[in-house]
């Protein structure tokens, strides 16, 4: 008897066979039980995660000689004549190799009849966004309305390529990727009936190498066994033959790029070249890696290399240096997707991220940037200004410890400004004219992209529910205008609270805001029109003052040193604040 491979020797024959997709199992067993079989279905998803497979058990649980049964009994001549492919009811078609009009019409003129030794006619479709436009609007009619003995069950890893007509009239389930754990369960099992000794090291390898397939990873085990003569599979017996790369190997690149080692680098590559490796494979596996050394310095996940002492050491590697190295190694994927010089790209790669000089100035940035962050968290709670404040003598930081703010002995002082409220102040007409005759646009489309921007990051902040669709009119030397739908809107903004909270997460988008006004949107639409008569027309004088705009300005709320007291402590130990 011919060779089965094992992907398809242990392919699930029964629902609690089937490895992963429990929510997909419980809601096809509950549909048969509560007589609740739709006419059409969408099975979506990565390759390899059971989607024809389980096309195939609810084929024979509808049509199972014992009854629609929530569980096929796999023994009577229906069941196993649908597992050889030899029942007629059951009908499987390839889409990419059968995608015209033709086979679709063909299709559509037998599903009238009834079925021969079932209950239910099924069609199998497999790959179904490869089926042409044509076919699909063939399709269309029969599938919205089938005949009571026909089921169809369409099969793809695509379904952003099938027409909203074709998925709106099927039940969708999305199939997802077999977790690694799951793969490792079904693999031991295997292996252990094939009577093959593995090590775990190597289902592991297998495991996170398959990527959430069944159908690879047991695919990966076949080729394994019958690389190992002995019977033996070993991760060196896994490597050769799944093309990923050592972690030793990659161990050894990230220690020299870390220690700046570049004859080290080139003497790894080559090696790795020489075991048959693809650049590609290298570069990614490389990004997996260090994605990996992120994930385990923040304590997500659990995975073999966790374990590995060698591995843990990297974890003193700084996270700005990693996604430095990451950017870097993204950039080479870029290039070498267009280039016949792949290892050039990829050495030059390497050997940048063990650039010493890089990466310390990778590290000066990021420090200069959480400083500029941290300034301008002081400034938005009024702690310091954009002015230099007068300070009696130099403050010296004497003690290495942070101490609680009460027990700090006074030695220098910090001098608060002192506060003005414009509370009854009006936006003026003036105000937005200033700002507009200026004219900055540079720094107006600084505005919008670090507002589209802190939106996107930011998009659970109050502060966008409130402001909802607005406007940036105009921006110039760090003020900008924002246009609201309504002035109560307005007013609101100009709340203390929700206006520090914008110019807050606006520059931490890079916005360099200082100030803000927020005018309405008939206010906006008067002062456009005005402003480009006057501009089209020069004897055209507009009446500005006749135009009112009835929103409050910023009123500047006072901090109380209870309120600040322990961030300044945390930032200045030994020094006290005195209010003016």
């Amino acid at each position: 008897m011919a060779y089965v491979a094992l992907y398809r020797a242990y392919r699930p024959q029964k629902f609690s066979e089937v490895v992963g997709q429990r929510h997909i199992v419980k809601t096809l067993q509950n549909s048969i039980r509560l007589n609740h079989v739709a006419h059409a279905y969408l099975f979506t998803g990565p390759r390899g995660t059971g989607k024809t497979t389980m096309a195939k058990i609810f084929s024979k649980a509808l049509n199972c000689e014992k009854g629609i049964v929530e569980e096929p009994c796999c023994e009577c001549s229906i069941c196993t004549g649908i597992a050889k492919g030899i029942i007629s009811d059951v009908i499987e078609m390839d889409a990419a190799s059968n995608r015209g009009i033709d086979t679709i019409r063909e299709m559509i003129d037998k599903v009238k009849l009834f079925p021969s030794v079932g209950r239910y006619k099924v069609y199998i479709i497999d790959e179904v966004h490869m089926l042409s436009t044509e076919a699909f609007n063939a399709l269309l009619k029969t599938l919205e309305e089938p005949p009571s003995h026909c089921v169809f069950v369409l099969c793809t890893t695509d379904p952003q390529k099938i027409p909203q007509t074709i998925l709106s009239r099927c039940q969708r389930f999305d199939f997802q990727g077999i977790s690694v754990d799951d793969i490792k369960g079904n693999i031991k099992r295997v292996a252990e009936k094939e009577n093959v000794e593995i090590s775990d090291d190597a289902i592991d390898l297998i495991s996170e190498a398959a990527e959430g397939g069944m159908r690879d990873a047991l695919s990966m085990l076949d080729q394994s066994i019958s690389y190992s003569i002995d019977g033996k599979v070993d991760v060196d017996s896994v490597l050769a033959v799944s093309g990923n790369i050592d972690k030793k190997d990659i161990i050894s690149l990230i220690n020299a790029c870390k220690d700046s080692n570049s004859d080290l680098i080139l003497e790894t590559i080559n090696k790795i070249i020489s075991e048959g490796k693809e650049i590609d494979k290298i570069t990614s596996d490389i990004i997996g890696f260090l994605r990996d050394l992120l994930l385990y310095k923040v304590g997500f996940g659990s995975k073999a290399i966790y374990n590995n002492p060698e591995f843990q050491k990297l974890s003193e590697i700084k996270n700005q240096i990693i996604y430095s190295w990451l950017e870097e190694l993204n950039n080479v994927q870029q290039n070498i997707k267009f280039s016949n010089q792949k290892r050039a790209y990829l050495e030059l790669g390497i050997l940048k991220m063990a650039d010493k000089e890089i990466q310390d100035y990778t590290e000066l940035v990021n420090k200069v940037n959480s400083l500029e962050e941290r300034l301008n968290g002081l400034e938005l709670r009024g702690i310091i200004s954009d002015k230099p404040k007068e300070v009696k003598k130099e403050i010296k930081r004497e003690e290495p410890q942070i101490k609680p703010f009460k027990e700090v002995e006074a030695k220098e002082e910090i001098v608060i400004p002192e506060i003005v409220s414009e509370n009854n102040d009006f936006i003026s007409i003036h105000d937005i004219l200033a700002i507009l005759n200026k004219g900055d646009k540079p720094y107006k489309q600084v505005l919008k992209d670090s507002f589209s921007l802190a939106q996107n990051k930011y998009f659970d902040n109050p502060i966008f529910n409130l402001m909802g669709n607005a406007i940036i009119f105009a921006g110039s030397e760090g003020v900008g205008i924002f246009v609201l739908e309504s002035n109560a809107i307005c007013n609101r903004l100009m709340r203390d609270e929700n206006y520090q909270e914008l110019i807050k997460v606006m520059n931490l988008c890079g916005a360099n805001l200082k100030d803000f006004y927020a005018i309405p949107k008939d206010v906006f639409n008067v002062v456009t029109k005005e402003y480009m008569e006057n501009y089209n027309d020069r004897s055209y004088i507009p009446n500005w003052d006749a135009i009112k705009i009835n929103v409050t300005k910023h009123k500047i709320a006072g901090k109380s040193l209870d309120e600040i007291d322990v961030k300044v402590a945390e930032m200045f130990p030994g020094i006290e604040i005195k209010e003016k």
